[in-house]
């Protein structure tokens, strides 16, 4: 435990503060009072993520820790486990033994992506999915440079008869499955232009002028947002992002656009799924119903918890919890779009040549 307990005092300096300290810690203190709990006394609940220390990925689950061990009843262990870009982490959360004492946090557009480049031979919804932190909010924007040649609505961009350049990182990115393919299905007329080393970079080169199209989380691009430099046209994720720009301005989502030229709306949803996938909690497949609900809403109390908010808000980590029914619902949505136009996505990485 002492090992477990200078983990907790090292992470909470770098992200909370002593207002934040303070919160997490009285939560800890009253675990033992906690009257819920789905594991018999003294367990150990083994917690993966499948990337290296530091990152998001695992300061989400820091700070969910003790959150989520008042509301089990047994004590969380994380274990780091990266490699494959995450695939070998989250093939061992799959392939665990389903009695619920491993759980873990994913990346569900990366699974998604490794599904439909043959990478793994599972898919999302095959996990037992007990809730999401937050969808990825992507919002496709266009450059400066772009609205000033008159490309300022999705109209326009509709409109276009010359094919516009869409920047983005690579092939493997869920970002890239949602260019090629809403742009397939909303009928853009579009380049992909890929080799940029992350979000950075592709708004640097919207500002520039290089690119038209990006799309991109919306915390990523609200900074140059802000500043004029991208403007926002077109929603990909369900949900609008907390922003007064998006109070003073109708911008459309993609599954409004679609019923507007007439495309269907469950594809640009189903895709939008795809690329707006988020960060969510699973087990391995196959844990009974029974404990699979009880952790499930175990799991949402602790997301939902305002000691948790004020820790996430204290990291500057956006959370938007969504329990296990309609996170699963989500997930059936994108591994299905993600089959269906797996072809077209095909179609798109050949155009680059690669």
């Amino acid at each position: 435990m002492a090992e477990k307990q200078i983990s907790r005092r090292t992470f909470l300096k770098g992200v909370g503060g002593a207002a934040v300290g303070a919160t997490i810690l009285g939560t800890m203190g009253g675990r033992a009072h906690a009257a819920k709990g789905c594991y018999s006394n003294g367990s150990t609940v083994r917690w993966i993520v499948p990337y290296s220390p530091g990152g998001g990925y695992n300061v989400y689950s820091r700070m969910l820790e003790p959150f989520a061990e008042q509301e089990l009843g047994a004590e969380i262990v994380v274990e780091n486990i990266p490699g494959a870009g995450g695939s070998i982490g989250m093939t061992k959360l799959f392939k665990s033994k389903p009695d619920g004492t491993t759980l873990g946090i994913l990346n569900a557009g990366g699974i998604l992506m490794s599904g439909i480049a043959g990478k793994v031979d599972f898919t999302i919804d095959q996990y037992t999915i007990l809730g999401r932190f937050v969808d990825t909010r992507q919002v496709i924007f266009v450059g400066k440079p772009a609205y000033q040649r008159g490309l300022r609505t999705i109209q326009d961009v509709l409109r276009s008869k010359k094919p516009l350049i869409w920047g983005l990182t690579g092939p493997g990115s869920n970002g890239f499955f949602g260019a090629s393919v809403l742009s397939h299905i909303l009928g853009i007329k579009r380049k992909l232009l890929t080799g940029y080393a992350g979000s950075s970079e592709t708004i640097l080169g919207a500002t520039k002028g290089e690119v038209d199209i990006i799309g991109f989380t919306f915390d990523s691009v609200v900074n140059a947002m802000e500043a004029g430099d991208v403007i926002p046209i077109a929603l990909i994720g369900p949900k609008v992002p907390d922003h007064p720009i998006f109070k003073e301005r109708k911008i459309p989502s993609v599954v409004e656009i679609a019923k507007l030229v007439g495309a269907n709306p469950d594809d640009a949803l189903g895709a939008a799924q795809v690329s707006s996938a988020g960060r969510i909690l699973a087990a391995p497949p196959g844990i009974s119903a029974d404990l699979t609900r009880c952790i499930g809403d175990a799991m949402y109390r602790a997301m939902a918890s305002p000691g948790f908010k004020a820790m996430s808000k204290g990291a500057r980590r956006p959370i938007d919890p969504i329990n296990a029914k309609e996170t699963r619902k989500a997930m059936i949505q994108a591994s299905a779009a993600a089959r269906k136009f797996k072809s077209v996505w095909e179609a798109a990485v050949k155009e680059l040549g690669v």
